[in-house]
């Protein structure tokens, strides 16, 4: 838990307005189901939860772009921009996904129903406009969420 509490903190300062603004999110998101586990997490359950803190954090700074900008915030996706942000969010969702599917093994009909949605993301983001690919995303990280919970609760 101290791991996730610094990483969070070097979030704050230095590394918001740095290309490395992802890396607490990873940090934090991983070792927080590694410290809420029971009994230890399997490493594909750390690993597919702090690919979901790097999705959420290039997901949750696109609304912010703006802001950040009059304050000279300068993270990884303001330096991506809106789409790429996007295309990386939706990366990071479908490497969680697999992790989930094949680390949890759910029932097949499940498995198969989130690595569709998971593949379709950057096939929506190169078409779809980006409110709608933010959304989509969102829908998918509540997902994998869903299956990160289930598969905790399963061990």
């Amino acid at each position: 838990m101290a791991l996730a509490l610094v990483s969070a903190q070097l979030y704050n300062w230095p590394l918001k307005a740095t290309a490395a603004s992802i890396v607490p999110y990873l940090v934090s998101f991983g070792a927080l189901i590694a410290f809420l586990a029971p009994a230890g997490a399997p490493l594909w359950m750390v690993a597919a939860s702090a690919l979901l803190g790097g999705a959420a954090h290039m997901v949750n700074a696109i609304p912010d772009f703006e802001q950040d900008s009059l304050t000279g915030v300068r993270g990884l996706p303001h330096r991506l921009g809106e789409r790429l942000s996007l295309y990386l969010a939706a990366a990071l969702l479908l490497s969680a996904t697999a992790l989930l599917v094949f680390g949890a093994r759910p029932p097949w009909w499940a498995s198969v129903t989130a690595l569709l949605l998971a593949v379709s993301l950057p096939v929506l983001g190169r078409w779809a406009p980006p409110r709608a690919t933010f959304r989509a995303l969102m829908l998918m990280a509540g997902i994998d969420v869903v299956l990160l919970i289930l598969s905790g609760a399963t061990r």
